[in-house]
């Protein structure tokens, strides 16, 4: 009975003492010190319980000893302890706000379902419009969804990058960039990208050169890898971020992703996102550059799709918050960046 008692008080009591030591070390690291420490404490205390169960079972007859499943139980039992106690103070670090911005996808996760939109296929053949083609996911879509995840969140920092690989595709040469008067998150963010699109074959070689800060790269110029490089990203990135928006308020929604369609009057289109949100169209198109020559072209079509104003998003990428609203102002659809579009669009969507 004593032994079983003091093993109950073993763990709580280093992960209480530990916690408080290395917050007395590092007393301006808060909550990230109270997690450090109390990890350590219910490392070494689930370490010690196990010590000590071992030398309890040599200490007793042989009959009585523990079986080899009974210690695995054991020891299941002491690591589903430990990763409960990391989850619940991750949660409090982290705290339970789910605060809306395109920075939030990646924790979240939300998943993409892509499979029931005949609801939205149906209301556009309702305004009188033949549905000729539209996108349907295959195997690669996770792998494309995570790399347009990446380039949004982090596009701050790859913003010089991006748009000289952008602009490489025009060229039929190498792509040589010099980073030296670029930050270390940038470095770092680009030479990770560029890893990752290596390793996904999207560039048929990529060096970088630490000592001179100096990266080289060949993009491959296949219609997969330049539609996605040029905009195809983008379209994931809000088209996802937008999902996890709607699906923060409870919203019931329906999708379908570039659909090619024939209009009432006879002329061919391409629509980047359509939604039908609690059963009423929210339509959003994505630009990354050249955008002057779509804003008075969508103001337009938005009447030809009978879609309001204010369910109506154009995202372009890369302009000033103020040009948004001029934009806006000045045409028949909102106007937002990859900043901005998540604020706008949930005020659209609440009084949708």
């Amino acid at each position: 009975m004593k032994s079983k008692a003091t093993n109950f008080l073993i763990l709580p009591t280093l992960t209480l003492s530990c916690g408080l030591f290395v917050t007395i070390l590092l007393p301006n690291r808060g909550k990230f010190a109270v997690l450090i420490g109390s990890t350590t404490g219910s490392i070494i205390g689930s370490y010690l319980i196990t010590r000590q169960e071992e030398k309890q079972s040599y200490l007793t007859p042989k009959n009585f000893q523990l079986s080899p499943q009974d210690r695995l139980n054991l020891l299941q039992k002491q690591v589903t302890l430990f990763q409960n106690h990391l989850h619940y103070l991750s949660q409090d670090i982290n705290g339970n706000s789910s605060v809306l911005s395109p920075l939030s996808y990646l924790s979240q996760q939300p998943s993409a379902d892509y499979s029931d939109n005949q609801e939205v296929l149906s209301w556009l053949t309702k305004q009188g419009i033949v549905i000729q083609n539209y996108h349907k996911p295959d195997e690669n879509e996770e792998i494309f969804n995570k790399l347009a995840i990446y380039i949004g969140e982090k596009y701050a920092y790859l913003s010089y990058f991006y748009t000289q690989l952008k602009r490489s595709f025009s060229k039929d040469q190498k792509l040589v960039v010099n980073l030296a008067s670029r930050s270390k998150e940038e470095i770092t963010c680009t030479t990770q990208f560029c890893s990752r699109m290596s390793a996904y074959a999207f560039l048929s070689s990529y060096q970088y050169d630490k000592k001179n800060k100096m990266l080289y790269a060949s993009p491959q110029r296949t219609g997969l890898v330049i539609n996605f490089i040029t905009g195809g990203w983008f379209e994931k990135f809000v088209y996802l971020s937008l999902c996890q928006l709607i699906s923060n308020h409870q919203q019931s929604y329906k999708c379908v992703l570039n659909p090619q369609i024939v209009l009432q009057d006879g002329r061919d289109f391409e629509l980047d996102i359509l939604f039908l949100i609690d059963e009423k169209p929210f339509w959003v198109e994505c630009k990354t550059g050249d955008y002057q020559a779509h804003v008075r072209k969508y103001s337009g079509m938005r009447s030809v799709l009978s879609i309001p104003k204010e369910c109506s998003l154009l995202v372009i990428l890369g302009i000033s918050n103020q040009l948004t609203q001029e934009l806006t102002s000045l045409h028949d659809i909102y106007v937002a960046n990859e900043n901005n579009f998540l604020t706008i669009a949930q005020s659209l969507i609440l009084n949708h």
